[in-house]
């Protein structure tokens, strides 16, 4: 029911970008996504050795070592299609193979130990608080995409026209 409110109320109030301060419970709740898993990579990824899966380590629009540069871009999912597409042709840290996440693959990127943002902060600095695009549509209704809400991490759908924020993955190979 939380979740629903939540996804109401973002659509409702267009998905307004908040910044707020990593809580975590260490003690009750086990890392869902220790430091680890991750290897930092000096070319703007991180590697999960656990899912064998690159990431953007700053979500689109954000850039630099701690993702502070920019301004992190909304965009529809048709948007972040092209987006894709436009940095498989930048060859983004030189490789070609860039897409939009699964809802599965997204899914692990979920630290449920902590809240806004619910992802490991020292591989994903300054992740911002928002709506996360999967390539993965909602099969019942066509006009509906599955994504991660990364204030808690749960994942949910959303109309294709809404705005969320794009991190681009590749399969290492």
């Amino acid at each position: 029911m939380k979740r629903l409110f939540w996804l109401l109320l973002s659509t409702l109030a267009g998905h307004t970008l908040t910044v707020y301060a990593q809580t975590c419970d260490y003690e009750h709740t086990p890392a869902d996504t220790p430091d680890s898993r991750y290897q930092i990579n000096r070319d703007g990824t991180v590697t999960d050795f656990r899912t064998n899966l690159v990431w953007q380590n700053c979500p689109a629009g954000l850039s630099g070592k701690d993702c502070l540069q920019g301004k992190a871009t909304g965009m529809n999912w048709q948007q972040a299609l092209l987006y894709a597409e436009e940095q498989r042709g930048k060859k983004l840290a030189g490789y070609n193979d860039w897409r939009l996440p699964t809802i599965k693959e997204l899914r692990t990127l979920s630290n449920r130990q902590c809240n806004y943002p619910a992802v490991n902060i020292h591989a994903f600095p300054n992740t911002p608080s928002y709506w996360y695009w999967s390539i993965s549509p909602v099969i019942s209704d066509g006009a509906y995409a599955w994504g991660i809400a990364s204030d808690y991490g749960y994942d949910s759908w959303s109309n294709k026209l809404n705005k969320g924020l794009v991190r681009l993955v590749r399969t290492v190979r």
